[in-house]
């Protein structure tokens, strides 16, 4: 492991012990025990069923791009490998993405630089369609809205610190760390011309979106991914809640503050997922006990399956590894 992957790890888990402190202080474990407990085993059952689905649509997307340079990778060895990436999220924030790249490099000789701007492709498409959710959702809760920027900027300054002193830090921190990296790396006109081949595979992987036939499909595919994100959602809420408690729940907001959160630089989205989660809840007037409890126990059950998931592909990997790509 690189001092800077090191140093990496230990950051994201500051940040999640950080968190995860400040949301612990109001935790009852038994009370998540007892909703857990008390939860509806089948709707629990058919989220993890939804995520799976949600999850090998995915894999069908990012095959349509990686096909567009004649590179016969099938859609199950795709997903096999997006499996597998979740697990790395746990260790190392994001990095999931690049250990799916590797794979596909290592079985099939692809150019990890290409695959990896596919990879981008996809994430920033699911960023737009992020941020019109958020659009929507501020439409019809303006109120609430408002609220959750009030409260997230009195978060924010709990330390009596002011925004710009966090963001002159922040900024001065990168700087710093770029500056580094230039002055140690740039002499080496090796690392250069590394950098350029890299840069010039993932421009190349972005110009397959341009090339790509079946564009209709493809977005098909990112609407479908997006609308069994939010019935896994609700399936797991549903099971928690009384039919009073689930009409009530913001689903598409907590949706939206989920994906910010498996977004952040945590691993696993650990602490911020549960920050944002359970603030939007108690917002809409929720109990604080019942937010954080609801928020622990929806970030349990995608982590487990996940977990569980990354782990079955793993293992299918290692059975098929002598013979994957003809076997596949």
């Amino acid at each position: 492991m690189t001092l800077k992957n090191k140093w990496t790890i230990i950051g994201s888990s500051l940040i999640s012990f950080f968190l995860i402190v400040l949301i612990s202080k109001k935790l009852d474990f038994l009370e998540v025990q007892r909703m857990f407990d008390q939860a509806k085993k089948l709707f629990l059952f058919l989220a993890g069923i939804l995520l799976l689905l949600s999850h090998y649509i995915r894999a069908l997307r990012w095959n349509l791009l990686i096909k567009q340079k004649h590179i016969h990778v099938t859609a199950f060895s795709c997903f096999l490998s997006f499996l597998s990436g979740t697990l790395v999220n746990f260790i190392l924030p994001h990095a999931g993405d690049l250990a799916r790249c590797k794979f596909l490099e290592k079985q099939y000789k692809t150019d990890i630089s290409f695959v990896f701007g596919t990879v981008l492709i996809e994430r920033l498409l699911d960023g737009i369609i992020l941020l019109v959710l958020v659009g929507w959702f501020i439409i019809f809760n303006q109120e609430v809205s408002l609220s959750i920027i009030l409260h997230f900027l009195q978060d924010i300054n709990f330390m009596n610190i002011h925004l710009p002193l966090y963001l002159i830090a922040l900024i001065s921190l990168v700087l710093l760390l770029l500056g580094v990296f230039f002055f140690k790396y740039t002499r080496s006109f090796l690392i250069i011309e590394f950098f350029k081949k890299f840069i010039s595979g993932i421009l190349h992987g972005f110009n397959s979106i341009g090339l790509l036939k079946a564009r209709k499909e493809f977005l098909f595919y990112s609407m479908i991914i997006w609308i069994l994100y939010f019935v896994t959602t609700f399936c797991i809420l549903a099971s928690i809640s009384n039919e009073g408690e689930i009409n009530k729940m913001p689903v598409l907001g907590i949706l939206i503050m989920a994906s910010l959160g498996w977004a952040g630089p945590t691993q696993g989205g650990i602490g911020l997922f549960h920050f944002l989660v359970s603030r939007l809840m108690i917002l809409f007037g929720f109990s604080k006990l019942f937010s954080i409890s609801a928020s622990t126990l929806l970030h349990t059950t995608y982590s487990i399956y996940d977990l569980v998931f990354g782990l079955g592909a793993l293992i299918t990997i290692n059975l098929l590894k002598p013979h994957f790509t003809e076997a596949i």
